[in-house]
């Protein structure tokens, strides 16, 4: 999946993705499925930001240069 982002909405995801990601940020204390779902959400935005904000932090300014983030989370494959 790919998306292209303009300052603002990447402004706009930052902000949500770091009010998700403070919400809560301990384990679930039970297996209430509502508890769980909050805690997923939260595991998943706090993962983006986190990889965004690195990627973010070494960009360097250039006037018209896109800046591209790639999350890949997946295991490694077994060689």
């Amino acid at each position: 999946m790919a998306a292209v982002l303009s300052g603002r909405s990447l402004v706009a995801m930052l902000l949500a993705l770091y009010r998700t990601a403070n919400v809560s940020k301990r384990r679930p204390d039970g297996e209430d499925a509502e508890e769980l779902i909050a805690y997923a959400d939260w595991a998943m935005a706090s993962e983006v930001y986190c990889a965004t904000a690195r990627v973010l932090s070494r960009a360097l300014y250039e006037e018209g240069d896109p800046v591209v983030v790639t999350i890949d989370s997946r295991v490694p494959a077994q060689a």
